[in-house]
């Protein structure tokens, strides 16, 4: 049961002091709630055949080397889908890959690569990790390898001196990233198997 006392016009000064407001009483149907939800998958439903003919329209012209018509395509699959994205009714059950997840890894890619756009690393990490919560597993493998090369490879000038100094917290995250690929289901036996080579390469049993 949730109170809610309507204070706008006291806050506007137009009551006199000691003028009690009238508290309104809600009570949360479950019912509506229920419907709600309901309501919400069903739009959200209305959308997958568009997403997959977007995502499918991105591929296709992917193939063909149009890859600034594959990046909008995907970019409207990634659109739709933060039309729902704050609708998680299991927020502590683990999340499945999908069309969405796929296509968020897909821009991260040619951001990283400058496919069909500018390069733009933080734009790249921003979108494999999007994807990478998902439980995509390529996209966790590439979110582990963008970090190692700003901290220990090719990107080492990108990081500022107060990250350059701070470098352990860095390797956390790697580790932390490694160990989410390896005991992800969802995963492809050839990630699993990077994310081992990775974790024995780098010590990465050093950064808890």
């Amino acid at each position: 049961m949730h109170i809610v006392r309507d204070n706008i016009i006291k806050d506007l000064g137009v009551l006199p002091s000691g003028i009690q407001l009238p508290v309104r009483v809600i009570k949360v149907n479950k019912g509506i709630l229920f419907l709600m939800k309901k309501v919400i998958l069903l739009l959200s439903f209305a959308f997958i055949g568009f997403t997959h003919a977007d995502y499918n329209d991105g591929y296709k012209a992917y193939e063909k080397g149009d890859y600034r018509t594959a990046f909008r395509e995907w970019q409207e699959v990634v659109g739709e889908d933060n039309l729902f994205s704050d609708f998680d009714f299991n927020p502590d059950e683990p999340k499945s890959p999908t069309t969405h997840s796929q296509a968020q890894y897909n821009l991260g890619y040619m951001y990283e690569n400058g496919q069909g756009t500018l390069k733009n690393y933080e734009e790249a990490y921003k979108y494999y990790n999007r994807s990478a919560r998902d439980n995509y597993g390529p996209a966790q493998l590439a979110l582990v390898k963008i970090l190692l090369r700003l901290i220990d490879g090719d990107l080492k000038h990108i990081l500022t001196a107060e990250q350059k100094s701070n470098l352990r917290e860095g390797w956390q995250d790697i580790a932390e990233g490694v160990m989410k690929l390896f005991n992800n289901k969802h995963a492809s036996k050839k990630d699993r198997e990077a994310a081992e080579d990775i974790w024995n390469k780098y010590k990465l049993w050093n950064y808890p």
